[in-house]
């Protein structure tokens, strides 16, 4: 598993234990847009892009960038749900900032989308967005070693 693997899967277990109510959350890492009903309230942690400064710390400093899509069930208090979410993903994240791997010294929220409709033919779902960055360091030489 390459270190960008090994700090995607630690956000995936970083968010564990998220719940709505007494649901629980489940979080995905794939970017399924073909949910049934049933599997809601889910997160999905997408990875996007890398960037890579060689200019710092005499180490590559890496951001990596990725987004968590909250899908919920439309409902009349659709916002209170998803901020409730989002707020429960947040606080896991900030309280864990390094995700306990070496070379990681940062993780941090970069923006926030509103809430968005997803209409199916079958049901609505209510979507939010937010988008995070990990910073971590390493060598020059080999970006899998801190």
């Amino acid at each position: 598993m390459t270190l960008r693997e090994s700090i995607m899967a630690a956000v995936v277990t970083t968010l564990s234990g998220i719940t709505l109510g007494s649901e629980s959350v489940t979080i995905v890492r794939s970017r399924n847009t073909n949910y049934a009903a049933t599997d809601l309230p889910i997160i999905g942690v997408f990875q996007r892009q890398e960037d890579v400064n060689y200019e710092v710390y005499q180490k590559a400093q890496r951001d990596l960038n990725f987004d968590l899509e909250i899908l919920i069930h439309d409902s009349d208090q659709y916002e209170t749900d998803l901020n409730d979410i989002y707020g429960q993903a947040a606080q896991k994240l900030y309280a864990n900032p390094t995700l306990g791997i070496t070379g990681v010294y940062d993780t941090i929220e970069t923006q926030v989308s509103e809430p968005t409709i997803v209409n199916d033919a079958d049901y609505n779902i209510q979507r939010m967005i937010s988008s995070y960055m990990v910073k971590y360091r390493t060598s020059y030489n080999d970006p899998e070693v801190a």
